[in-house]
């Protein structure tokens, strides 16, 4: 029996966002993420893997959990080096 090909993995679409302009409820996509994966934050912060995930589990770096996924959202993180460089 040949197994079955699967489809490949596409991200699903940014979340639409609603414009400040016009007020006519009409809804633009955000080509901006708003999370990031653990390992991207990482590699921002110069960290490895593991590190990031030990900082989230001190609270030294902000995350979201949804079940067993883990992101930190781009803003705290952008929050976090903006106080830091200051």
């Amino acid at each position: 029996m040949v197994p079955k090909k699967r489809k490949p993995y596409l991200p699903a679409a940014p979340i639409a966002e609603r414009s400040s302009e016009g007020g006519d409820g009409m809804q633009q996509q955000s080509t901006e993420k708003r999370t990031l994966t653990v390992i991207e934050a990482a590699r921002i912060l110069g960290l490895s893997r593991n590190a990031a995930y030990e900082a989230i589990r001190r609270g030294e770096l902000p995350a979201l959990r949804f079940g067993r996924r883990v992101v930190v959202p781009a803003a705290a993180l952008d929050k976090m080096l903006a106080e830091a460089a200051a």
